[in-house]
């Protein structure tokens, strides 16, 4: 990907992910998952963290299979 325009900084991936995926998070949050590498791909640049589109949907549809998941087998425990 050559285009600078189609990564987003911290703050914008954040907003992204809250309005195109519902999924709250923090710029705090967001920097503390990519630091431990669970979090989207992202490209270092200086001390900022860039974000494709692409690599935050890719984080999003994972963390609402997951979530998903979680709760079917809570449902299943509390049903049991």
């Amino acid at each position: 990907m050559n285009n600078l325009d189609d990564l987003l900084l911290q703050r914008e991936a954040a907003e992204y992910l809250e309005v195109e995926w519902d999924i709250p998070i923090s710029t705090q949050d967001l920097s503390k998952l990519a630091r431990y590498g669970v979090g989207p791909d992202f490209r270092p640049k200086g001390r900022s963290k860039l974000f494709t589109k692409l690599a935050l949907d890719s984080f999003a549809e994972n963390y609402w299979r997951n979530k998903r998941n979680s709760d079917n087998e809570c449902a299943a425990e509390r049903s049991a």
